[in-house]
Formats: structure tokens, C-alpha cells, sequence
């Protein structure tokens, strides 16, 4: 079993407002509500590049320039 990182609770993030605490997507009692994004946690994904998060979604604008 792997052990739980006790910062992000293993979801690989926290919030990136307050970043002692899981993010808001996360199974935690603790997690966050604040509304900030999620950053990649200092502890358990300080690899380069980082491990994605659970749900994070790239979207690409395919329309061309905006003005």
C-alpha cells in the first residue's frame, strides 16, 4: 500500500492560496473551498515535469485568433 502524503492527501496537488492544504477536488474532509487553482504538491510531485492532477483537462482553440 502506498503511504498518503499528509499534505495533499496523494491527489498530487494543493491549493495554490493556501498551499498546507489539499485542493478542493480531493477526497479530504480538509480540502480547500477557497476557489484558487491547484498547483503541484512540494512534496510528493517535485518531479520535472510534474505528475497532472486528477481531472485536469487541456483545451485547445482551434477557432484561430481572438480580438
Amino acid at each position: 500500500m502506498t503511504p498518503k502524503c499528509e499534505r495533499c492527501v496523494t491527489t498530487f496537488g494543493v491549493c495554490e492560496t493556501h498551499p498546507r492544504l489539499p485542493p478542493d477536488f480531493g477526497p479530504s474532509p480538509r480540502a480547500c473551498q477557497c476557489g484558487a487553482p491547484a498547483m503541484p504538491c512540494p512534496e510528493c510531485n517535485a518531479s520535472d515535469p510534474p505528475k497532472m492532477l486528477p481531472g485536469f483537462k487541456i483545451d485547445i482553440d482551434t477557432g484561430g485568433p481572438r480580438q
